[in-house]
């Protein structure tokens, strides 16, 4: 059971001498298994109703206490990217997994809807034995925001040039 505004959120209690709200009847349905009984319903006490709500109240208030800030939403590794979490937040951790791949098949099932400066990807250090591994990984994560999530100083000369190039291009060539 919950506290929520004074109401008892209790799933399933459907007893009117309770401190939560009823049950909705159009939806209300009993069951039983000897000795219990219990009734399914909803009420206006939906748990995640009120969560999403309070989740948004606290975005909006640290906006306004901080208006600088940048809010991150990282959602379910990205499976629940959503209308309501866009107009509160600044931009999406779209993946958990960090591999190029992985970053790829995110970013073309979230940019449909989001536009790519919305979703972050971070590159994680990824075995580059040649150049060429080492470009599609960088380019993986550079689709939408990236953050590079590994020691560049391990990277060699060769990578360190080869991401200069990479950023002055995409800087050079992209549309705010």
């Amino acid at each position: 059971m919950l506290e929520h505004d004074g109401y008892l959120v209790a799933k399933g209690c459907d007893r009117s001498d309770h401190p939560h709200a009823p049950a909705h009847p159009a939806n209300t349905v009993v069951q039983s298994l000897s000795p219990w009984t219990w009734t399914k319903s909803s009420n206006s006490t939906d748990v995640s109703y009120h969560a999403t709500n309070a989740y948004y109240s606290i975005q909006d208030k640290l906006r306004r206490e901080h208006p600088g800030i940048l809010l991150e939403v990282c959602n379910d590794g990205g499976r629940m990217v959503d209308f309501g979490s866009a107009a509160h937040a600044d931009y999406f951790s779209i993946a958990d997994a960090y591999d190029p791949l992985s970053n790829r098949r995110a970013f073309f099932d979230a940019s449909h809807v989001f536009p790519p400066a919305m979703l972050e990807t971070y590159v994680e250090k990824w075995r580059a034995p040649r150049l060429e591994n080492f470009l599609y990984m960088l380019r993986s994560g550079m689709m939408g925001w990236l953050t590079v999530m590994q020691d560049t100083s391990a990277w060699t000369p060769e990578q360190h040039a080869a991401a200069k190039s990479e950023f002055e291009f995409t800087k050079g060539n992209c549309v705010l």
